[in-house]
């Protein structure tokens, strides 16, 4: 029972990101991590590496940082901010890795927000989504 367990796991951490379905009500989900993830540990030096995959409709990705970007309807990006780290990480795919030095341990949110092209809010019912989660040390048997 067990090998059939492990595979099915694997089978769904290499599923293929959600598809972006462009037109309609922009919107934006948090797929991963879970909203029930409950603790998420740091490394041993007391540093994250997160991995944040989003579900998103309605708008068409696009790299903000194109010279000579302009404002396009239905189009942008996102932002991952993650409570108490200055700044965001902006991604134009359905996925970025957050890292960070040194984090605070504790109850953390994890948001995300649709943006235009020039980094403004998009005013959508749906076009923010957090979870909260709590941000935790390693077990000791795992840190030399």
């Amino acid at each position: 029972m067990r090998p059939r367990l492990a595979l099915t796991a694997l089978l769904v951490a290499c599923a293929p990101p959600p598809e972006v379905v462009v037109g309609g009500e922009p919107s934006i989900e948090i797929a991963f991590p879970p909203r029930n993830v409950g603790q998420i540990a740091t490394d041993c030096d007391g540093d994250l590496q997160m991995l944040i995959v989003v579900d998103i409709d309605g708008i068409e990705l696009q790299d903000p940082y194109v010279d000579g970007i302009e404002l396009v309807e239905g189009q942008g990006h996102w932002h991952a901010n993650l409570g108490g780290l200055e700044g965001y990480t902006p991604s134009f795919g359905q996925s970025v890795e957050v890292t960070a030095d040194a984090v605070q341990l504790g109850v953390t949110r994890l948001e995300v927000t649709l943006q235009d092209n020039l980094h403004g809010d998009i005013d959508a019912e749906l076009s923010q989504n957090s979870i909260e989660f709590e941000l935790v040390a390693p077990d000791a048997e795992a840190c030399p």
